[in-house]
């Protein structure tokens, strides 16, 4: 077996020409150019009003189809009331039955609009979080660029957090 470092292989020229320009390839990367990451953030802030005007848009319409539901099992436990009261049926059972379904209706439509909210907030924290990561690129690299990536992800991480201690508190 022939070694990649053998005078005659023709590979033992290339390799360290290889090697330099993967290396310069790697350094280019490091920092952005201030335009780079002017137009990286306007398509991270983009994405993100996108994103975030979606999950509005969803959670509207989650608050209104679960009010819906709430007004339609009400209606319907009065309709079975008054049914009840014309014939003389037990008006109690009937009651405790209607006031049973709101109760569920509302606790069901309280465990979808949290659900709604959470996704909100974690819409907004992750383009937020997008946001920063790209600032963070214009950052020159090493300690200051760490710093930043590292605050960064603190504040996605405490915004999710948040998120879920709102969601599990109206749930």
């Amino acid at each position: 077996m022939k070694s990649l470092f053998n005078s005659q292989n023709p590979l033992r020229r290339t390799l360290p020409l290889a090697a330099a320009l993967a290396a310069a390839l790697a350094l280019s990367a490091c920092n952005e150019t201030p335009k780079q990451t002017a137009e990286d953030v306007a398509e991270a802030q983009r994405e993100r009003t996108q994103d975030v005007a979606e999950a509005q848009h969803e959670a509207q319409d989650t608050a209104a189809e679960t009010s819906a539901d709430v007004r339609k099992t009400v209606a319907e436990a009065n309709h079975d009331l008054t049914d009840a009261v014309a014939e003389g049926d037990d008006v109690a059972d009937t009651a405790m039955d209607g006031e049973e379904a709101i109760a569920e209706a509302g606790a069901d439509a309280a465990e979808k609009n949290a659900k709604a909210a959470y996704d909100l907030a974690i819409a907004e924290a992750e383009g937020k979080h997008k946001v920063a990561k790209e600032l963070c690129d214009g950052v020159a690299s090493g300690t200051p660029r760490d710093a930043c990536q590292k605050d960064a992800k603190l504040a996605y991480d405490a915004a999710v957090r948040n998120a879920e201690a709102a969601r599990d508190r109206a749930m």
